[in-house]
């Protein structure tokens, strides 16, 4: 569903859409399905590529996980959107 806003998205930033744990093409682990763990999953992502600012755009499930980042990394970078 996000296809078309990040292609629009794409044209002057960098954008980049993760899938949450076991959704999409994305790893079934047996664990980790909790929101903590997923909004760590998202601050390793931003981490590893190297992100020093970003907007979080979040939907659905995803609104969970946005917030679990947000609480556990109040002093990150990202700018939250």
């Amino acid at each position: 569903m996000w296809a078309p806003l990040a292609a629009e998205l794409a044209r002057d930033h960098t954008v980049v859409v993760p899938d949450l744990r076991g959704m999409g093409r994305s790893a079934r682990p047996e664990s980790g399905y909790d929101k903590k763990t997923q909004g760590r999953d998202v601050a390793g992502m931003i981490d590893a590529l190297g992100i020093e600012r970003a907007d979080l755009v979040t939907h659905d499930i995803g609104n969970m996980v946005g917030y679990a980042f947000a609480a556990q990394y109040p002093t990150a970078s990202p700018a939250l959107s």
